[in-house]
């Protein structure tokens, strides 16, 4: 998909350069133009939108906060408030295979969040990297207000593997859904890979299918995926299996959580947790970013979910009684408007 996307738009007369995490930087006509080309660049490499790969934004909103107001007037759209940003955000949802956003607002706006969670998280997952900031305390917070369903999870972010393992067990405990990322300045150290299927969350953002620091993390994943061998799982962490009901929030064990209803869901005592060693750690392949200009589009990736898992034997942690987060629905996700490419 990276290479189709990369034909389509050196076609349009785009530029293919790429920035500082591999991602292509053109000058688009506009946001949604962003979203559409992701869309092209799906079905040009041979894949269904919604159902092979879907598309989760970074729109980094506090980049363009100014004033207590969202400003948008590269875009021609002017200056927006959070209801109205939600908005925007609904009619890509309706129209775009979008399974994720990011950041959507600003990382002190804690009610825009809630209200955002409150609207949409019944159908894509919300996630919290600014204003959680790997933080046990935010992210309680967080969970408290209802302001995210999902926090993106950085450990040189909060400095230690310690406090990173206490906030993913936080997430879990929660039932909200975790991301495991890396920064801009990385280098070709694999560990994050690592990391990222030990702890089970089923995704990890590491930038665009080009440039070695990136590729290194996607490489681990395929070296991980050899030594499990046969005991490897593949599956995607956005699609539950057929039969299970139709509601965002459903866990692999029914007794474990309620099914979320609206904006409101609640958790119960969970009755029986399994070992952590007994759980299935899946890892998303989050292939082909596209770091595309604009003021909400500074990054649309997208993702290729693959999962690896195999059960360690004898192994134990402090999170060996969490339970494992939900899978999301891909019935849950528009179908992509027709075009003409």
């Amino acid at each position: 998909m990276f290479h189709a996307l990369a034909k389509i738009l050196a076609k349009k007369g785009y530029s293919t350069a790429v920035g500082d995490e591999g991602g292509f930087a053109p000058n688009l006509k506009s946001n949604e133009e962003a979203c559409e080309l992701i869309v092209a660049a799906i079905e040009a490499a041979g894949y269904k939108p919604g159902e092979d790969a879907v598309i989760a934004l970074d729109p980094a909103a506090i980049s363009f906060f100014e004033n207590g107001a969202y400003e948008l007037g590269k875009s021609g759209l002017g200056t927006r408030t959070a209801e109205e940003m939600i908005a925007i955000y609904d009619k890509w949802i309706a129209a775009y295979p979008i399974a994720s956003i990011e950041d959507g607002l600003a990382e002190n706006d804690w009610a825009g969040f809630a209200h955002q969670t409150a609207r949409q998280g019944g159908r894509i997952q919300i996630v919290g990297d600014d204003l959680f900031v790997t933080n046990v305390d935010f992210v309680r917070r967080g969970i408290a207000e209802k302001s995210a369903n999902a926090v993106l999870i950085k450990l040189n972010q909060i400095g230690t593997v310690s406090e990173t393992v206490k906030t993913i067990a936080l997430c879990r405990a929660a039932g909200w859904a975790y991301v495991v990322s890396h920064r801009s300045g990385e280098t070709e150290d694999a560990f994050m890979a690592d990391f990222a299927v030990a702890m089970g969350g089923g995704q990890i953002k590491t930038g665009s299918a080009c440039r070695s620091e990136r590729i290194a993390k996607y490489n681990r994943l395929l070296e991980i995926e050899a030594e499990l061998g046969a005991a490897a799982e593949f599956r995607s962490p956005f699609i539950w299996p057929a039969g299970r009901a139709e509601t965002r929030w459903s866990a692999a064990d029914s007794d474990e959580f309620e099914n979320r209803s609206g904006a409101d869901f609640k958790i119960r005592e969970h009755r029986k947790r399994r070992a952590l060693s007994q759980m299935p750690a899946p890892v998303e392949f989050r292939a082909g970013a596209a770091h595309l200009s604009g003021d909400l589009c500074q990054w649309v990736i997208l993702a290729i979910c693959w999962c690896s898992s195999a059960p360690a034997s004898g192994a134990s942690c402090a999170t060996a009684s969490i339970s494992a987060p939900p899978a999301f629905s891909a019935s849950a996700f528009p179908t992509a408007p027709s075009r003409s490419t």
